[in-house]
């Protein structure tokens, strides 16, 4: 009797001790959990820092070559204009060497 009664105890101990254990384990298997979910979301918030960073190169760099290409087009047509400017003030120039001139 007294040996049954010492085996059920050390049964009953043992049962807790099962549960202590798969509890503890619960509970570690959730933290691994928590912690590769915070991984795998830090990981995401990386990359979409990363692609923003690239798109904002990227149009910066649209940019830059947007202004140089406006500028390189505005000094062409001040290249033009001053041209035509020049065009006009020969022939200007050549009207009034003819009005000058009195012909006889």
């Amino acid at each position: 009797m007294e040996r049954e009664r010492k085996e059920r105890e050390a049964a009953k101990k043992e049962k807790i001790a099962k549960k202590g254990k798969k509890r503890t384990f619960i509970r570690e298997e959730a933290k691994r959990k928590v912690k590769l979910l915070q991984a795998e979301k830090e990981a995401k918030a990386r990359e979409s820092q990363r692609e923003f960073e690239k798109a904002k190169m990227a149009f910066k760099q649209k940019m830059k070559k947007a202004k140089l290409t406006s500028a390189q087009r505005q000094e062409k047509e001040r290249e033009r204009h001053r041209s035509d400017l020049e065009k006009l003030k020969r022939q200007m120039q050549s009207r009034e060497k003819r009005y000058l001139i009195p012909p006889f």
